[in-house]
Parts: C-alpha cells; structure tokens; sequence
C-alpha cells in the first residue's frame, strides 16, 4: 500500500531549518542524487531508473514489523523502474538517510545477491557497519549524512501519530505482579489489577512491580 506523495506536502521554503523539497519522495530522490557519485566511484552505479516512494511492508515482510525498507527489481516493475519503498513510520531524517541508503546497495548489487559477500563489500565500502541483515552508519559516515541532511532540510512528513496497518491491534500492556516473599511473578492485566491483585501460592498477597521501584 503506498502512500501518495501529493497527501504529505510541506510548503518549499528557502528558510533555514525548513525542507527545500515539496515531498518525503522529493526529499529521498535529492539524497539520491547526492550518494549517486559515491557509488559510482566504487564500481557500483546505481540503476539510471530509480524511484524512491514512501510505503508500508508489504505481505511477503508484514509480519516483520521492525521492516522499515525494501528494494524491487527492476524486472518486477512496469516500465523497468528499480523501486525503494521506505516505511512512512521511518520520519528521522537520518534514519530515513540510513534506511535508503541500505536498499540502494540491495539496488547496487542486485536482489540475488541477498545480504551475502558482494553486498557486503559494496555496504562496507560506502560506510555501512555491522550485521548485513541490519546495517547501521559508521562514524565517518554518519557525520557525511548529516550534512547532507541538514542542507536537505527537515524532511516532509506530515502524517503525526502513530501509523498503523490495515488490521494491526493495539497489543495488550501486560504487567508485571511479584511476590515480595518468594519473588513468584506472573503477568496480567491492567483490567484485572482492578479487580483486585492475586495470592501467591505461598500465601502471601502479591504486588505490582513499578518501574521505577
């Protein structure tokens, strides 16, 4: 389910701490544009038809809900467009930086090559570190993006509030009750909290762990 470009617009703005693009998809092409020469100097153009669009998980990954990107094949696409959907959850503008930019070296080497050896050069090459699965920005480059982010400006989201799927629930906040005598510890409701905390099987009358205790 993509999200429209045209239903999260900001105003464009020269003024300093405002986003110089119209779009959260305008915004992720400009920062496109500006990474494009880094994989190039590395032996790893990027396709010349690229889009990025702002996007929720889509079934093949829905149950991962920590899936912020994802990278389609050219030869999956009408019109041969190599697509990268970013989550509209993803609204850090460094974070959105980092995401993208782990789905442009998926759109670098190719899908087939999965997280394996050559994505790893290519990741470990433009500044990426850590698990494959899961890169994170090392030091040098995270302080690259940064600038770049801030000369991008604030990215454009206008969606507040917590996003969620089509049937997504919001989960049941289970507490945490322990006996102060035996450290017995189950987990329960709010709602049956209420109605009064449970006897531990050694008898003695059970309480709710706070946080902050």
């Amino acid at each position: 389910m993509l999200v429209s470009g045209a239903a999260c617009r900001a105003k464009n703005t020269n003024t300093r701490g405002r986003s110089m693009e119209t779009t959260r998809e305008a915004w992720m092409m400009a920062l496109v544009a500006r990474l494009r020469p880094d994989f190039q100097r590395i032996g790893a153009a990027l396709p010349d038809r690229l889009c990025v669009s702002c996007a929720f998980p889509t079934g093949r990954h829905r149950a991962r809900r920590t899936t912020t990107g994802e990278c389609w094949s050219a030869s999956l696409e009408r019109g041969a467009h190599t697509e990268i959907f970013i989550s509209p959850q993803v609204t850090d503008p460094l974070e959105v930086a980092e995401t993208l930019l782990h789905e442009l070296v998926h759109a670098a080497v190719g899908l087939g090559a999965g997280h394996g050896p050559e994505f790893r050069i290519v990741a470990t090459r433009v500044g990426l570190k850590g698990p494959m699965r899961d890169t994170r920005l090392g030091p040098e480059l995270r302080a690259k993006l940064g600038r770049i982010v801030k000369e991008l400006g604030a990215f454009p989201n206008h969606c507040p509030g917590e996003l969620k799927t089509p049937g997504q629930k919001q989960p049941t906040r289970m507490r945490k009750i322990v006996c102060p005598k035996c450290g017995y510890t189950v987990r329960t409701t709010a709602k049956w909290i209420a109605a009064g905390l449970p006897t531990c099987p050694c008898g003695t009358r059970m309480k709710e762990e706070k946080k902050n205790e």
